[in-house]
């Protein structure tokens, strides 16, 4: 191994790195067990397909993992749980769609009597970070400048926050297709996550539960 691998090898999460990084790795494990239940294949037009169930329960995990990382809240947490329970559902096929987020977002309208979210705020965040993960960063955050008259400075904040985390959380779990590049992840917790994301999809196409990727 040269000097550069081995600096490599050292910047990125290993399992065993990242659970002792998190400590109390089973407050993630429980809270993605307790959400699991939550994602319903009937949402999807192929539960089979590459936006399927599969896809959510990665997106859902690593949401969780970046949100420990971070730091984040309980609310804040939730929302990006959220995010990745419904960023898919308004897709009609598997191929490149930049409008699959504006269905998604107005499909989870229709469920929000589902949502365990805490009020019409967190609604509207999660909604909006749904919304906009499937376009350009400079349109969505152009957006998101229009509301500085209409929200609140805390869920704008929120927002803010939130929004390029999920876009990462999603954009980790192209590995599953061969085109997870780095250089288009937003920061450096993102990136140390790449290698163990490619391990975790892996895995996961063998182990329906992927709570045992971490056993």
């Amino acid at each position: 191994m040269n000097f550069r691998e081995k600096r490599a090898s050292e910047f990125y999460y290993s399992k065993i790195e990242l659970m002792d990084r998190l400590k109390d790795f089973e407050t993630v494990l429980e809270r993605y067990v307790s959400y699991k239940e939550w994602v319903d294949s009937g949402l999807f037009f192929n539960p089979e397909g590459l936006h399927g169930p599969a896809h959510i329960q990665r997106v859902m995990m690593l949401s969780i993992i970046l949100s420990q990382l971070h730091e984040l809240n309980e609310e804040e947490e939730r929302i990006l749980i959220f995010c990745s329970l419904y960023h898919d559902i308004g897709r009609n096929h598997d191929g490149v769609d930049p409008f699959h987020g504006a269905a998604s977002a107005n499909k989870l309208r229709q469920l929000e009597k589902k949502m365990d979210l805490a009020g019409s705020e967190e609604i509207n965040i999660a909604s909006l970070i749904i919304k906009h993960h499937s376009v350009e960063d400079s349109y969505a955050i152009n957006e998101h400048k229009k509301l500085r008259n209409h929200w609140s400075s805390g869920a704008l904040s929120q927002l803010q926050l939130l929004f390029p985390l999920f876009k990462d959380a999603d954009n980790l779990d192209r590995v599953r297709i061969n085109d997870l590049d780095e250089r288009y992840l937003r920061n450096d917790e993102s990136i140390r996550l790449s290698s163990l994301a490619m391990e975790m999809y892996h895995f996961h196409r063998h182990q329906p539960d992927l709570t045992y990727f971490f056993r």
